[in-house]
């Protein structure tokens, strides 16, 4: 009963994960002016960014606020869950290389979805947040299955 609740649970994290991903713009959340205006792939393939950790350091140098905070934190906190249930709900990801490598390509096909069906816009920094928030998940598991024993 305990492994269906947490398969539930996993369930519903991954539906709203892909609700806050794609649909993060829409219905009942805050909708930023400069996400509009996208008309094409071509024009998302534009303001697409592929240089690793430049949105990241623009946040953190030209932005002092919360959009810099919540950008950062929530992009970390959007896949800390994944680091937690994977090696719980699946014994083949009690590894570091896994988790790390499902984080990382998870996150990835995101970022790729949002390019191509312009749901949203391609940055390689959310896939490092991402990927850095589902390695803490995994070390947080560690500490706790640690303890546990």
């Amino acid at each position: 009963m305990k492994k269906l609740l947490l398969w539930v649970a996993f369930i519903v994290y991954l539906c709203l994960l892909i609700k806050i991903i794609f649909y993060k713009n829409y219905i009942g959340s805050i909708q930023y002016p400069d996400y509009y205006g996208v008309l094409s792939v071509y024009q998302n393939f534009e303001r697409a960014n592929f240089v690793p950790f430049k949105t990241i350091w623009e946040l953190i140098s030209v932005e002092s606020g919360f959009f810099a905070f919540e950008n950062i934190t929530g992009n970390i906190l959007l896949f800390l869950p994944l680091g937690v249930f994977l090696p719980i709900l699946m014994p083949a990801f009690t590894s570091f290389r896994k988790t790390l490598a499902i984080g990382f390509f998870l996150s990835l096909s995101f970022e790729l979805i949002q390019l191509i069906t312009v749901l949203g816009f391609f940055d390689i920094d959310d896939t490092i947040l991402n990927t850095l928030g589902s390695v803490i998940g995994y070390f947080i598991w560690r500490i706790f299955s640690f303890y546990k024993k």
